[in-house]
Formats: C-alpha cells, structure tokens, sequence
C-alpha cells in the first residue's frame, strides 16, 4: 500500500472564512490611490484585499500580489513608451520604483486596519492626498468602515435589514462619491521627478524656439548647431559597445532560466501524487520573479540618466565606484556616455548571482525530496489507520482523531489522564507551533463527533488531512528523554 501523501488533501488556508459584508469595504482601500494608477489597477488590487479576506492563502503573500499587479501595469506602460523616447521610458521607471512604495504603504495600511487600528488609514491619506481624485474620499470612507471593532461577532439570530436601512446605505454612498468628485483631478507625473538631460534651461526671452531637440540613441549623430547649444538644448548620446548587447541578452537569458527552475519546481511538486500548487502560489512566485527583474531595469535606466545629466558627480547611496564604469565626455552637441564598462560589469555581476540562485534552487530541491522520504519512516510510529471513503462522516472523523493520538504517542507527546481534547491542543501547539494549525483543525472537527452531534463530508476530509500532516510532522519531533524532559510540562515565567 502506497504511503499517504506528505500534503494534506485540503489545507485549512484553503478553506474560505465568511467575511462579513462590513469588513469586505476595505477593498475601496485601493480607491486612495487612483491619482497614481489606473482604476483598472485599483480594482485589481481590490479584489486581492478582497481574496485576502476571503482565503487565508492569498493574504499570506498579498504584498507579492500587489507587486505583481503594479509589475504588470508598468510593463504595459513600457510597451506604449517605447517610440516616445528616453523621457518617457525614464518617467516610467521612475513611477514604478514610486509604486513599489506606495504597493508597500498600501498593504502595511491595510495590515493595520485589519488589526483594529485607524492609522493604517492615514498611512495611505497621505500620498493619496498629494494626487487627489474623485475617489478618494469612498476609498477613506471604506476602510473606516471595513475596520473591526472590539467585537465583531455577530448575535445568533439576526434579522434581514429592512429596505429603509439599504436605502439610507445607498444614499450615504452616493453623496461620498458626489462629495470626491468635487476634488480636483490631479495627474502626476513622474518625468518631473527626473532631472533634466543636460544644461539649463532656456530663458522665456530667447528667440529660439522652445521645441525639444530629438534625443539621439545608439550613436553619435550630427553635432548641434552653437545656437542650440547656447540655448541650452542638449541631446544625449549613449554610446555603447558589444557590453550593451549583452546586458540585455543576460537580462533575457534570466528571466527564462528563472521561470525553467521555477517551472521544475512546480513540476516536482506536482508529481508523484503530491497536491497541485495553488494559483496564490504560482502567482506569487510570477510576482517576485516579475518585481526583481523591473527593479534592476529602473535602477540601470536611473544610473544611466544620472551619470548623463550630471555628469562626473557621484550618485546618492554611496554606489560612485559603480558610476565611475560610466564613463562620460562631454561633446560639442551633448552629453556623451560610454557604458561598455558597465555593461560588461553588470553582465558578470548577473551570471555569476543566476549560477548562485540555480545551485541554491537545486540543492533546495534535493535536501527536501530527501526529508520527504525520511518522512514517516521514523522507529516506533504507526501508519495512519483511516477509514475508507465510503464510511460515515461520524466513524471517519473519529477513526482520524484516533490515529493522531497513535502517531503523537509514538512520538513521545501522550494525551494526559483526564485531559480534554481542547487542553491537549492548546498544550502541543503552545510547545510545537508547527502543531498549531492542524491540531486545532482536527480537534474542532473532533468536537462535535465527541458529544454525539453529527458531522459534514467536508469535516471528515479536513479532519484526516490534518491526520496525516501531523503523522508527516510528529517524526521530526524530538524526542523526550526522560518525562521530566517534556517541552510541554515547562511553562513560562
């Protein structure tokens, strides 16, 4: 007979919790920052708050969520830049690295309102206010309202709100929204962030007109004329040797083996009969993969446009030795930079980290197939008696407690005399946090079979799922030596 998988069938943060329709409004939280993203985005990250709330799994990795949304919005801004010129490409780097921050200050704030505390609304206030729009004030409104109070449970019998109630609801609503669309409309833009390529400005009384000379990329062009250098119109010109090219061709040859070592990953999870990956999962892998690869192509197109308009001084963070590969002359048209020293550099810099994080993912992968098959192959444990698929609900929720028991007292973590099943939780998952989620899991199961109610089909799949992850993590338990030596009898000071 086969071993039971390692996984359980159905993991408690799988399950979704019933989220109160009042708790749902922290998904306008979003609704704050519509100055700096489309709606579309917003909505999108509503939606995640929403599943956070909804499914344990997706508010374990919302932060990576939202980076993976604000990654996706700025990819999509990258490919409508890119006949626009440097310019924009520079306001679109500069706007995601502001995203970052904002995604970040979005899911601390939203961390704290689910905590009970209202500064988590003031954290996102303020950037929001620095971009106003009309939907900012339904944002606010939203996750006061979304905040729990000191007792958000609800009475045993309650009653349907009336229409009148519904109806003071919606009117409330569409006077917040009518309020917020009073508020100016502010864009912003993130190319004012940058500072401008070259010299000063032009005066307002030059005769020479004010249009933007073109920006001249990837060689050295026809010189200026003296008017126009005069005027303060200045083009940069990259130049740039086979380095350049190989930038680009290691940044593409990352992102591919990143995304072949995580697809065998994914691949040797799934196999063998182990449990499918969830999509939070994958979608959280895709967003950290996503997130680095756009932050080093902002902070490499923030260098370059730094070491271009000013020249021979030394970037803020302390990296001028990395600035000093760039090396800059000044031309009769312009400013001239070479950057096949840097790109040569980073290319290096690049292979050498993509063989480190494939040895390490590999090594990773090894070290634990082979946990997994020391895996209940531990002395003095007993394999997991569990009843057919076929039998009550009732029979097989009670055959699953019984065989935990059997597994935990192998392991040397025995159920006292006159212990309750709730006791005996509470002191293995204050001594074994790992215990925590899969003994509460079977012992609420465990209740109601104990004092004669009945149970669903589903409580009896939970109940032996979490059988088998305690059987899979009761072998890695140490063992006590003596009784006096028992974790659980020592108690804090």
């Amino acid at each position: 007979m086969p071993a039971p998988p390692l996984l359980p069938a159905e993991r408690p943060e799988d399950r979704p919790n019933p989220v109160h329709w009042r708790h749902g409004l922290l998904a306008l939280l979003p609704l704050v920052l519509a100055g700096y993203w489309p709606l579309w985005v917003c909505a999108l990250l509503g939606a995640l708050t929403w599943l956070g709330l909804r499914l344990p799994a997706w508010a374990s990795g919302r932060l990576i969520l939202f980076l993976l949304v604000v990654g996706v919005s700025s990819v999509l801004g990258v490919l409508g830049a890119l006949g626009s010129g440097p310019e924009r490409l520079v306001s679109v780097g500069v706007g995601y690295l502001v995203s970052l921050f904002l995604a970040a200050l979005l899911h601390l704030g939203l961390s704290m309102l689910e905590g009970g505390s209202r500064w988590g609304v003031l954290l996102v206030l303020v950037p929001g206010l620095l971009a106003p729009q009309p939907w900012l004030v339904l944002g606010v409104v939203g996750g006061l309202l979304g905040r729990p109070g000191p007792d958000d449970r609800s009475p045993p019998s309650r009653t349907p709100p009336q229409r009148p109630v519904w109806a003071v609801v919606g009117g409330l609503s569409l006077a917040v929204l009518l309020g917020g669309l009073l508020l100016p409309r502010g864009e912003m833009n993130f190319g004012a962030l940058v500072p401008a390529q070259g010299g000063a400005p032009a005066q307002r009384g030059s005769a020479v007109p004010q249009e933007a000379a073109p920006q001249e990329i990837g060689g050295a062009g026809p010189p200026e004329s003296a008017s126009q250098a005069g005027s303060g119109r200045t083009g940069l010109r990259v130049r740039a040797g086979a380095g350049t090219d190989r930038l680009f061709s290691v940044l593409l040859s990352l992102s591919l083996l990143l995304g072949l070592v995580l697809s065998l990953l994914l691949y040797r999870r799934m196999a063998f009969g182990r449990a499918p990956v969830p999509l939070s999962e994958r979608l959280i892998a895709l967003g950290l993969i996503l997130t680095f690869i756009l932050t080093f192509l902002a902070a490499v197109l923030m260098q370059f446009t730094r070491s271009s308009s000013e020249g021979d001084a030394a970037p803020l963070g302390g990296l001028s030795w990395i600035a000093g590969l760039g090396r800059g002359s000044s031309g009769e048209g312009g400013r001239e930079v070479d950057l096949t020293a840097l790109s040569s550099f980073i290319s290096v810099m690049l292979m050498l980290g993509l063989l480190a994080l494939i040895a390490l993912a590999l090594l990773a992968l090894r070290a634990r197939e082979a946990e997994e098959r020391r895996g209940g192959e531990a002395p003095g444990l007993a394999p997991l008696a569990l009843a057919s698929p076929q039998a009550p609900a009732v029979h097989r929720v009670r055959l699953a407690y019984r065989a935990a028991e059997e597994v935990l007292l192998g392991a040397g973590y025995a159920r006292r005399l006159n212990e309750t099943p709730t006791g005996y939780a509470a002191r293995l998952a204050s001594a074994f946090p790992q215990l925590a989620a899969p003994l509460w899991t079977l012992t609420r199961a465990y209740a109601p079979v104990r004092y004669g109610d009945d149970v669903s089909e589903r409580g009896a799949e939970s109940a032996e799922a979490a059988a088998r992850e305690l059987a899979a993590l009761a072998p890695r338990l140490p063992s006590p030596a003596e009784p006096g030596d028992d974790p659980t009898e020592r108690t804090s000071p």
